[in-house]
């Protein structure tokens, strides 16, 4: 199916988040509320941001390979002139931002070293070449590759390379906002004056040549904060380029009408908690619909997760406990109550056509005796024959011992409301975030990876 886009163009990373198995229902679910996008879209500013790099490296491919057309064996070259674009400005707000630590910035780990050591002006950004290729997944375009395959106008025939009106339009903007200064020599559609060159020489040295031809990257600009700058996660604000934006996120074709209908929807709930807000969704609905079917998942996923929590919180950071330990615990019976009851509620004769029903079926019957004991037996199981990615623990004879380390909690299955709130409100199309979802936000939680 379409959603599949979202999956990595290679699997070189390994999900933590997936404890239970469920991330394929999750992602269902996502598609159904806000379709077309990854849990990482929620910055309208790096659509215009990599717009413009889009724009940009496309010159310089054709110019490079003399190419006629944008071909699956020159992809990998086509993002080879992409790539340090990304990361100057990944660079470029470090530099100009003292809060960039709270900003959208994959990759910031190998860059500020590089920022700070001179002398590596021209090494790949810091990064090891594993790195260096990963980046293609990890990266801020791999996060928005979806929206520029699917929203409409932004790449030609949605090859996710070729710039169309709606990304030349953005790019053109960004260019402005730049100002001669800072941009590069040449302006965007001005190809015939980019800088000559012995392209060859460039092979696998693309960072190089822009780090020559671009050396104002990191020069401020007149209003660089508000115009040019990824937002911070904590900003719920409209964009000046919402204008544009605008009908290309939440525009009149099917998948822009359904999340422009789901954020006011979600603008205009009365609901405490992301629960409640997937519970009028569900109301939303008729019957027959799989979205109903969204509240009782969240229940029970989220009742999984904060039983997996409680077990990795108990453990901490010690190389084995015993499982009656766990036991003993102030607040073991009302987390295995809640699990218990949300895997009762589940509506296991629903007739509704929901693929990988099944997984969420076997979870829900996996149990079937209220004691604590039994619950969190079940589930330490369960997440040994089922979770994705990495084990967290496993239950040996009467111990619980840890397969990896994590420091990061909670975790939980989301469906990126929380992103596409964030994008309605920096275009317009609902007044403010709702209080419900900006925990979504406070950490890059979106496919939760070990790089």
């Amino acid at each position: 199916m379409e959603f599949f886009f979202t999956a990595p163009w290679e699997p070189i990373v390994t999900r933590r988040g997936d404890a239970l198995g469920l991330r394929n229902v999750s992602d269902l679910f996502a598609e159904m509320v806000a379709p077309d996008m990854s849990n990482r879209t929620y910055d309208g500013r790096w659509v215009t941001i990599l717009a413009w790099c889009l724009c940009r490296s496309h010159d310089t491919f054709f110019a490079s390979e003399k190419a006629s057309e944008i071909s699956r064996d020159n992809q990998r070259t086509r993002y080879a002139w992409l790539r340090p674009l990304e990361l100057m400005w990944v660079a470029r707000t470090m530099q100009l931002a003292d809060d960039w630590k709270k900003r959208p910035l994959s990759g910031q780990r190998s860059v500020k070293p590089w920022i700070d050591n001179a002398s590596k002006k021209n090494d790949a950004f810091g990064m090891t070449s594993d790195q260096f290729r990963a980046y293609r997944q990890t990266g801020m375009y791999g996060g928005y590759r979806v929206a520029f395959r699917k929203w409409p106008n932004l790449t030609v025939s949605g090859d996710g390379w070729t710039p169309g009106e709606a990304t030349q339009k953005l790019a053109k903007w960004l260019d402005r906002k730049l100002g001669k200064t800072t941009r590069p020599i040449w302006a965007i559609s001005d190809s015939e004056n980019l800088p000559s060159s012995r392209w060859g020489s460039w092979k696998d040295q693309e960072h190089r040549w822009w780090l020559k031809e671009w050396p104002t990257y990191a020069i401020q600009g007149t209003n660089a904060e508000q115009n040019t700058l990824p937002r911070p996660r904590n900003e719920f604000e409209q964009l000046p380029e919402a204008e544009i934006l605008n009908p290309i996120i939440f525009g009149d074709d099917p998948s822009g009408a359904k999340r422009r209908s789901i954020a006011e929807k979600i603008e205009a709930a009365r609901a405490s908690d992301h629960q409640a807000i997937c519970e009028q969704l569900g109301r939303s609905v008729p019957d027959d619909q799989p979205l109903r079917l969204l509240p009782f998942f969240s229940h029970l996923a989220d009742a999984g997760m904060v039983a997996m929590e409680f077990v990795g919180k108990t453990l901490g950071s010690n190389p084995k406990i015993k499982f009656n330990e766990i036991l003993s615990r102030g607040g073991v019976q009302s987390v295995c109550a809640e699990l218990y009851e949300a895997a009762q509620a589940w509506p296991r004769d629903t007739k509704i056509g929901l693929r990988f029903l099944e997984s969420i079926h076997q979870f829900a019957d996996a149990f079937d005796d209220n004691s604590p004991a039994a619950v969190l037996r079940s589930l330490l199981e369960h997440h040994r024959q089922f979770g994705g990615g990495r084990r967290w623990f496993v239950l040996n004879g009467d111990l619980v011992e840890p397969c990896s380390a994590f420091s990061k909690l909670p975790f939980r299955y989301r469906f990126r409301l929380g992103a596409l709130c964030r994008l309605a409100v920096q275009c317009g199309v609902i007044k403010k975030m709702h209080n419900a979802l900006t925990p979504e936000l406070d950490d890059e939680l979106e496919d939760v990876v070990d790089e």
